[in-house]
């Protein structure tokens, strides 16, 4: 039978385990969906001619491209790695194979949601 102390570190071990898993279940899962969402709704919201309404129309669409450039971006390392014929994800335009330069990879990602960003801008943009 473990002492009352070694008990309580196990309980904690297991609570602080279960904090994890659910904090990188958020992260993963969880956060880009609210982001969308917001985006979405901020997006929407802007078409009333309030003043407002071109704050709101640039944070949504700021909302929306995290979530999707990083997505283009893991899309992107995805094909150029299946294109060269290796197992492996490839950091499209900046990186390449090495996972161990996070300047780099850190780059390629604000790149392609920059470029996220400007499509959808262009995209949304209200008509007159």
């Amino acid at each position: 039978m473990p002492a009352k102390g070694a008990l309580q570190r196990l309980e904690f071990g297991k609570i602080d385990m279960i904090f994890r898993t659910l904090l990188a279940n958020f992260v993963v899962m969880g956060l880009p969906i609210l982001l969308v969402a917001g985006g979405i709704l901020l997006v929407l919201k802007s078409r009333n001619t309030n003043t407002c309404a071109n704050a709101r129309f640039w944070t949504g669409v700021f909302l929306l491209s995290v979530p999707l450039g990083l997505v283009a971006y893991i899309g992107s390392g995805m094909i150029a790695a299946a294109l060269r014929g290796e197992g492996h994800f490839y950091s499209v335009p900046f990186g390449g194979y090495t996972a161990s330069n996070d300047a780099a990879l850190l780059t390629s990602a604000v790149l392609w949601i920059v470029l996220v960003f400007i499509c959808l801008a262009a995209i949304l943009r209200p008509r007159n």
